[in-house]
């Protein structure tokens, strides 16, 4: 018996289902549905009853998918610290992370390790969190770059960053009109109360997104009622909407951050106490870290500790100069190319 009937066990037995099993498999149904027969024949007895929706295990199905899994990750693990004693700075590194953090970290990331560790193979993953969750768990990736709250049955994590998530809005916006918004920033924002939301047009990101969840975690705590009239996979679209006043939006600060100065909303806070986003690296409870994954968080590290443009946070005077001088064309374009200086 081979390694790869029992992760093809392992995986029917998570989804229920021979064609998402295949799918995740990257292999046809009929080829996975004649290896798990195959298996059962090997074994001499029944681990599946695919007569029911879904498919459930046997008895005999979970004592073995149960053995499986603990099989599979000590294979991973020796195969890991084999690399390490063998491959030093050498191998395949496989990152999952959502198509918005993708965008929004890859162009930084990317150069700097490959110019620190020319040899290793980066692979990426894109999808929502379900998704890379079960690519994790299947050991079809090695690390994932998340945002809490995250599956802490299954995952272990470092953190990275903990970030501020605003609200965000165009100067245009009812809720701020007449006020004096020169001095806004992300040092100092407008306070509004959870009441002068209700019943503001919000924009949010899809359902199944880590950002989604602090969003709707936010609705609830402060229990407010904003109806939500766009929703989009990318927080970085979510953002320029606000700006364009197409509703408002929650946002964590590198957002912000990125986009600065072409696209500065009016920066909010609901009350006076900051609500922030965890940022994680999250591997599989229990598992070995390599040398080469190690690496990878440290350059992780270095890079949202400052080294990296995407989070550093302008400064007061730099928000004051910027909201002062929006009125024309030629203001924006002298200030980024006084940026690139």
């Amino acid at each position: 018996m081979n390694t790869d009937k029992l992760k093809y066990a392992v995986t029917l037995a998570k989804t229920k289902s021979l064609s998402k099993a295949a799918a995740e498999l990257f292999m046809t149904q009929p080829a996975l549905t004649k290896s798990i027969n195959k298996l059962e024949e090997e074994l001499g007895t029944k681990l599946f009853n695919r007569t029911t929706i879904p498919i459930s295990m046997t008895y005999a199905g979970e004592y073995f998918v149960t053995r499986a899994e603990k099989i599979l990750e000590m294979q991973n693990d020796l195969a890991k610290q084999m690399e390490d004693i063998s491959h030093a700075k050498k191998g395949r590194l496989t990152i999952g992370m959502t198509a918005s953090r993708s965008e929004g970290y890859l162009p930084f990331v990317l150069p700097a390790f490959r110019k620190a560790y020319p040899n290793i193979e980066l692979k990426v993953l894109e999808g929502d969190y379900s998704y890379l969750e079960a690519q994790l768990e299947n050991q079809m990736a090695d690390l994932l770059l998340m945002a809490m709250p995250i599956n802490l049955k299954s995952f272990e994590y470092q953190l990275l960053m903990e970030e501020e998530v605003f609200l965000v809005m165009s100067e245009k916006n009812p809720l701020v009109k007449g006020l004096d918004l020169s001095h806004n920033s992300v040092a100092n924002p407008l306070i509004l109360s959870p009441e002068q939301l209700d019943g503001v047009p919000m924009t949010a990101m899809i359902r199944g997104s880590g950002m989604r969840r602090i969003i709707d975690d936010i609705l609830d705590s402060y229990n407010i009622h904003c109806p939500i009239t766009m929703e989009t996979a990318s927080v970085d679209a979510a953002y320029k909407m606000a700006a364009a006043n197409i509703g408002v939006a929650f946002i964590p600060r590198s957002i912000i951050t990125t986009n600065f100065p072409k696209w500065l909303p009016i920066i909010c806070r609901i009350g006076h106490t900051p609500v922030t986003r965890k940022n994680v690296i999250c591997y599989r409870k229990g598992s070995h870290l390599t040398q080469n994954e190690q690496d990878f968080i440290q350059l992780m590290r270095s890079l949202v500790q400052g080294n990296c443009p995407k989070f550093r946070i302008p400064s007061q005077e730099e928000f004051e100069y910027v909201r002062g001088h929006m009125e024309t064309m030629a203001d924006l374009q002298y200030w980024l190319n006084h940026m690139q200086e």
